[in-house]
Order: C-alpha cells, then sequence, then structure tokens
C-alpha cells in the first residue's frame, strides 16, 4: 500500500503522439506516477511497436475505435485490466487480447503491437467509442 500512496502522489502524465517513428519500437518507462497514453490522435499505428511501462502507479492506454490492436499486458502486482472477454477486472498476472476480439485479422494487415508493464499498481486499455 505504501508503494500506490507514493505513487498516486506523483503528479500525472499524460502523452498524446500525433505520430510513432516509422518500422521501430518506441517505448517510454516512468519510474512512478499515473500515466494515461491517449493514441486516438495518432496517424498510421498499424505496423508500430510500443513498449510502455511504469513502476508503481498506473498506466492507461486509450486506443482508436476499429484500430487493429495486439496487446500484451503485465502486472506483477496489483489489477491487469486486459481481459479478452470485455476490458474487466484481472488480478495479477499476464494477460493479452486482440481488438477488435470477435473479429478476424485482414489477410496482409499489420496491427498496433502493444506491451505493456506495471510493476505495483494498476494497467488498462480503452478503446475509443466509435
Amino acid at each position: 500500500a505504501d508503494a500506490m500512496d507514493q505513487a498516486a502522489t506523483a503528479a500525472p502524465v499524460t502523452i498524446a503522439p500525433t505520430s510513432l517513428p516509422t518500422d521501430e519500437q518506441s517505448s517510454a518507462n516512468w519510474d512512478e506516477g499515473t500515466v494515461t497514453v491517449d493514441l486516438t490522435g495518432t496517424r498510421a499505428l498499424n505496423s508500430r511497436v510500443l513498449d510502455l511501462s511504469v513502476g508503481r502507479g498506473s498506466l492507461t492506454v486509450i486506443i482508436p475505435a476499429d484500430q487493429w490492436t495486439e496487446a500484451y499486458g503485465e502486472v506483477a502486482l496489483g489489477v491487469n485490466n486486459l481481459n479478452t472477454g470485455q476490458l474487466g477486472v484481472l488480478r495479477s498476472g499476464q494477460q493479452s487480447l486482440n481488438s477488435p476480439a470477435d473479429a478476424v485479422l485482414p489477410r496482409g494487415a499489420q496491427p498496433l503491437n502493444l506491451y505493456l508493464r506495471v510493476g505495483v499498481g494498476e494497467l488498462t486499455l480503452i478503446e475509443q467509442e466509435p
């Protein structure tokens, strides 16, 4: 609880990039805090790889509606909100999901790949409302 209390006092961070580097893995790491990464205004997300981690606190990633996404999430201690059935709540562990969950990836499509990690805290992935 102490780690969570300390992380909660850190200033919230919100990032909303308009583009990501081409054919590269982009990464960002925070020791602690409440971090939100909003990809709804980011151009050309297909075939991009984004690796994000927060040591203590929370990580929330917002993806555009209908963006093909493969997400891998891991929380060492806390709440992992990645659930293949719905964006529900899971306790510690690792989960992956494909979005849109009930659709088949079109032939030749290159999805956005997300690798999301939180040491102690909470991980949430939100799909923007269409």
